[in-house]
């Protein structure tokens, strides 16, 4: 009878431990990454902000890059010929400085009824030399809009300005301010 009571014992205390151990804690489970908003996108071969504020034509074999929403540069076009980009920045509010680009200094700026750009605005233009003449050049047409400072910078490799100038000849004209 000692077996039995032995037994009865250890069975009820194991029931009765486990009874008394806590819950196992909940599986961690890392926060969800927020989600990514681009500025815009590609449609039928051109570039839309999602506001509808500035569309682009991307020319045939280009490789695009959409930028996120709320980033300066929104969206980047890259020729598969020469490497040149061309940069799309929204910069808020009205000042129609270019932007500052480090190793690079501004040595040439006007303003006027330049024809790159089909609009009826002044347009800003600059050229940007790089210190390192083994660095791009940058070619820049500022447009103020309602509540921005649209810059179109075309980035040009070094030994390749009158290429990426013709190329540029069949981008910049495509450029839409609907707004």
């Amino acid at each position: 009878m000692r077996a039995w009571a032995l037994t009865l014992s250890l069975v009820v205390g194991c029931a009765w431990a486990r009874r008394d151990a806590p819950p196992p804690p909940p599986p961690v489970i890392p926060p969800a990454a927020p989600a990514v908003v681009l500025a815009g996108g590609v449609v039928d071969g051109r570039f839309l902000t999602t506001d509808g504020a500035f569309s682009l034509g991307v020319p045939s074999g280009w490789s695009t890059l959409v930028g996120r929403e709320g980033e300066v540069v929104v969206f980047t076009l890259t020729s598969p010929n020469t490497g040149m980009r061309v940069r799309v920045a929204r910069v808020p509010g009205q000042d129609d400085a270019p932007r500052v680009l480090p190793g690079c200094r501004w040595t040439f700026q006007d303003a006027g009824p330049y024809d790159e750009l089909l609009v009826a605005d002044t347009l800003r233009v600059g050229t940007c030399t790089p210190d390192d003449p083994q660095r791009p050049r940058v070619l820049s047409w500022r447009r103020v809009g309602e509540a921005e400072v649209w810059h179109l910078e075309a980035v040009i490799p070094p030994g390749q300005l009158y290429e990426g100038l013709v190329e540029l000849e069949a981008v910049l004209p495509t450029a839409r301010f609907p707004r």
